[in-house]
């Protein structure tokens, strides 16, 4: 045995543990080998290699009906041939058991590749025909073929044994023997434990299922609790036999658990090919898959990890991405100093524990990966927790290369430059740091920094960020508009007020516009001439009016023009900013340079014609004006032959100027009460913004949460679960709010409303805040608000600037088993947290990371974290350096690096190189006791030696996987 086959460990390969050689009396393939000449035999063989080494099969057993002579002629011909075969090839044979049963009830034995001739053949010669008391061979099976009568040949298909020949006696007798329960016992019971398993067929013609377990219990459990591995190609079989619960099998699953002894059992496929053509044609395409070694070892793989080692389907199960995987590793060393070795390190695909003693060189190969591919992370993780830095990334002859599974290579040398692939990095201690951080903040904000590791949640609260900063932004400015839009409506007013009484001016109008109408009447103007003369005072008067209003107009515009004028200004010197060309990517420098002559164009047109239109329409405004100042003084001339015949000049012209006067008022307060609708118009509208905005910042927070209920977030496991709550930061609200009030004399519940509690407390209610807080703008922004007492210097405008201020927040918490994580321990918070950091974090790319038992107990270690990994490693790679056995025995780990550094142990020496790393499969295991081994220390032993000798525990880890289904080595 050794590495230089399978240095990825377990990985999944198909089996076909079901095939015939014609040694089999039933052999469809043409002459079996009793009718074959040696010349025959071998070109038979011959066929049988080349078959096997074109299947893309990887094992194989030869289960012949009570006979190993295929594979031991097959083993024959290769010795004699000097041929070698790269598939594994195991003995086994088919046979029949004593049973109660009216049909041929059949099972296989599958036996060690490393038994010898000599040991096959006791197991065959401890087999005991029933009936017949003589142990199996072809004289016992010929004498109970002739124990037969011609009516049970019949039903078998053959004449009365009195007339057949040796050759169709074998076959009569090999289809209708049996042996003993107690001989089949005997028989395993000569080979060395571990060497011999069961296999039994179940719901096939010749299978188990067939039994009355009713009225045979006894037998019914024999041979479920006898075997050690069935044979189906239904998945609800095998969902009873890997205690798997569904809707269909609740009921019975229990009971059928029970019969097998209360223990797990695996499950496989085989083609039963009877001839070479058929081999690894599985019946509807279920093939069997075994994730081990292609070797015995490997085959027992299937009995400790039923559930996980095997399955049956047509295509190879779990693939992961190949951009998602990291296919292997290697040192690059031109230092001449020997180092490192420049052979690459196979990794798995699922789990891969790196171990050794102290100083071998572990947590050295997993930095270097994590610094080839991402040395930012690197970085940012030293920020937390000290990473040792090696010396040899100096050197410009030493380099680290990392070989992902799509082809891309990585180079230590080479920084990656914006194409970085994800990986998650945990250096020693890392956790430690974190869960040793205490209060509700640092939780938080580590909290949210592991939620955004998920590209997807990333992007998500990015997006949803940035949508709240806008808000505030906005809300910012609607609260500052719609305040000074409440100065300017009481500027307003106040003017108005200042300018008099609406309805007293009116009134005064109606007077002097009387006492001028009876001064006409004295100067005796003629009906005719009086109506003419009040016509023309009217318009007169217009004129004026709109004269006053076209020159307004006119200032207006002229205004506005003037800031079009500094905003076409500004919005150019922004764009030439060198700051902000400084302050942006290459790629959005380049952009900007290329759109910024197209945009201050387009922006310079678009302003010209804006400014162009408004000094034209201040232009018209002003002819406008002169027009009509030209038409008051036509009508004026008209007036004079009037106004001369009245007999008070002096009383006329004072009336006169009076009534123009009140005219004029009427006008200024008209104007006013039209500007303070507008102001009005436009504070409503801002004010339905502002609450709009307002109602929108609540709904991002409630985005957040209803992303965070997802289980995908919130369920770490079935014990841990994450909780995010939507909170309004009270005590900040009450310090910037609050504060602004004489809380001795005033009850905020009294003023604003049940919002506030008798102490003056706020109540976040998420379903009426918004109600809330309308109410309170409602009540600071009418008279009730002229009872409230605000403290010196503070008044209404400041209330409601911080009315509108964000104190919405996300509260976070951690339950474990019902403990909030603030209330843990470290040790335990860690765990949490490691969790935590493998769950929610991108679900596909690769984990590296360094001893996450630290500062775990050995009971926190087997259980949780075990099953945490076990779980994880099927979603994700993982490359884990490791000391604690039961991290890699009881995950089950697929690849195992062994690391070594020469001197740092006595007798553990390399061959070759100071720092050595041999990869490999748990399942590899063999011991080299020559101690004059010259391979170096890695060599010697397998992969399971390796940890029992480095890792301590290791012999009990490895008792307790293969115990935990009843198992043991047997």
């Amino acid at each position: 045995m050794s590495y230089s086959n399978w240095q990825k460990g377990s990985q999944w390969r198909k089996w076909d543990l079901h095939v015939h050689t014609p040694a089999s009396f039933h052999w469809n393939g043409g002459k079996t080998l009793r009718e074959m000449n040696d010349e025959e035999k071998d070109q038979s063989f011959n066929k049988l290699l080349n078959t096997i080494e074109n299947s893309d099969v990887a094992a194989f057993c030869f289960t012949d009906y009570w006979t190993f002579d295929g594979y031991l002629h097959f083993n024959d011909y290769m010795r004699r041939s000097g041929l070698s075969c790269s598939k594994m090839i195991f003995p086994g044979m088919e046979l029949r058991v004593e049973a109660p049963v009216d049909y041929r009830l059949n099972m296989q034995v599958i036996l060690s590749d490393s038994l010898t001739v000599q040991s096959l053949e006791d197991f065959k010669s401890k087999l005991m025909v029933r009936s017949l008391n003589r142990r199996i061979s072809d004289e016992s099976v010929m004498e109970f073929a002739k124990s037969l009568d011609a009516g049970k040949a019949k039903i078998h298909g053959f004449d009365d044994p009195k007339k057949l020949g040796e050759s169709d006696l074998l076959r009569l007798g090999a289809s209708t023997i049996e042996v003993t329960q107690d001989s089949l016992k005997s028989a395993m019971e000569s080979v060395p434990p571990g060497t011999v398993y069961l296999i039994m067929p179940f719901e096939t013609s010749d299978g188990l299922a067939r039994l009355d377990w009713k009225t045979q219990p006894q037998a019914a459990n024999y041979f479920m609790q006898a075997a050690h591995v069935f044979e189906s190609r239904k998945e609800e079989i095998m969902h009873l036999f890997l205690g798997i619960e569904t809707e269909a099998n609740r009921n019975f699953l229990g009971n059928f658990q029970k019969s097998l002894g209360n223990v797990q059992k695996p499950v496989i496929s085989g083609s039963d090919a009877h001839k070479y053509s058929d081999y690894g044609k599985y019946p509807n395409n279920k093939a069997t898959w075994i994730k081990a070694d292609p070797t015995f070892q490997g085959f027992k793989q299937i009995i400790y990890e039923p559930r996980e080692r095997v399955q049956i389907q047509e295509l190879q199960p779990q693939e992961k991405i190949p951009y998602r995987v990291i296919d292997k590793v290697r040192f690059v060393d031109n230092t001449n100093e020997k180092i490192f070795s420049s052979e690459w390190i196979d990794l798995n695909e699922n789990l891969n524990a790196i171990i050794g003693g102290k100083s071998s060189g572990k947590s050295l190969i997993l930095y270097h990966i994590a610094k080839t591919i991402d040395p930012t992370l690197v970085e940012e993780r030293s920020k937390e927790v000290e990473i040792l830095e090696y010396y040899f990334g100096l050197s410009p002859d030493f380099d680290f290369e990392v070989m992902w599974s799509d082809g891309r290579t990585d180079k230590l040398s080479v920084p990656p430059e914006g194409n970085v692939r994800e990986i998650e990095y945990i250096p020693q201690l890392y956790v430690n740091a974190l869960a040793e951080r205490t209060g509700k903040a640092s939780l938080y904000k580590l909290i949210e920094s592991i939620l955004e590791q998920n590209i997807e949640y990333r992007e998500f609260i990015q997006e949803v960020r940035q949508d709240i900063a806008q808000l505030e932004i906005v809300i910012d400015s609607n609260v500052a508009e719609l305040l000074r839009r409440r100065e300017e409506h009481q500027t307003l007013v106040d003017e108005r007020k200042a300018i008099g009484d609406h309805e007293a001016i009116e009134e005064e109008i109606k007077r002097l516009e009387t006492r001028i109408s009876e001064l006409s009447k004295d100067s005796n103007f003629t009906d005719a001439e009086r109506t003419e003369y009040e016509k023309l005072n009217q318009l007169r008067v217009k004129q004026g009016a709109r004269k006053r209003k076209f020159d307004e107009l006119g200032n207006a515009i002229d205004g506005f023009t003037q800031t079009l004028t500094q905003i076409r200004k500004k919005s150019t010197q922004e764009l030439e900013n060198p700051n902000l060309v400084f302050a942006l990517d290459s790629f959005s420098r380049r952009v900007l340079s290329a759109l910024r002559v197209t945009v201050v164009a387009a922006l310079s047109t678009t302003f010209d014609l804006a400014i162009s239109s408004q000094t034209a329409l201040a232009q018209r405004s002003r002819v406008k004006a002169e027009r009509c100042s030209e038409n008051e003084r036509k009508i004026s001339e008209k007036l004079k032959p009037y106004t001369d015949k009245i007999r008070d000049q002096a009383q006329l012209k004072d009336f006169t100027a009076k009534l123009k006067e009140q005219h004029d008022i009427l006008i200024a307060y008209n104007e006013k009460t039209s500007l303070i609708n507008g102001v009005t118009e436009v504070g409503v509208k801002t004010r339905d913004e502002l609450f709009e905005n307002y109602t929108n910042l609540l709904g991002g927070y409630q985005k957040i949460i209803e992303k965070l209920v997802n289980d995908k977030y919130s369920k770490i496991d079935s014990d841990i679960v994450l909780e995010a709550s939507l909170k309004f930061d009270t005590e900040n609200f009450s310090s910037s709010f609050g504060s602004l009030f004489d809380r001795r004399s005033s009850s905020f519940k009294a003023i604003f409303g049940k919002a506030f509690s008798e102490n003056n407390d706020f109540h976040f209610d998420e379903t009426s805040h918004i109600q809330n807080v309308s109410e309170i703008f409602r009540r600071l922004s009418t008279k009730t608000g002229l009872d409230i007492i605000f403290r010196k210097g503070t008044n209404q405008n400041d209330a409601i600037s911080q009315l509108f201020r964000n104190y919405f927040l996300i509260e976070y918490n951690i339950r474990y088993k019902n403990d909030e994580i603030l209330d843990m321990s470290p040790g335990k918070r860690g765990l949490v947290l490691l969790q935590l950091i493998l769950h929610i974090s991108n679900a596909t790319h690769p984990i590296l990371i360094d001893q996450p038992e630290d500062n775990l107990d050995n009971r926190t270690i087997s259980d949780e974290l075990r099953k945490f990994i076990t779980a994880k490693k099927l979603m994700r790679q993982i490359i884990m350096v490791t000391h604690d056995a039961n991290l890699v025995v009881l995950t089950d780990a697929e690849n195992v690096v062994v690391s070594n550094q020469d001197g740092q142990q006595i007798n553990r020496e390399n061959a070759e190189f100071r720092f050595e790393y041999v990869a490999g499969a748990l399942e590899n295991s063999f011991r080299i006791l020559d101690d004059a081994n010259k391979e170096g220390v890695l060599s010697s032993c397998g992969i399971r030696e390796h940890v029992c000798d480095i890792l301590e525990g290791g012999e009990a880890a490895f008792k307790k996987r293969e115990e935990k289904y009843g198992f043991s080595n047997r």
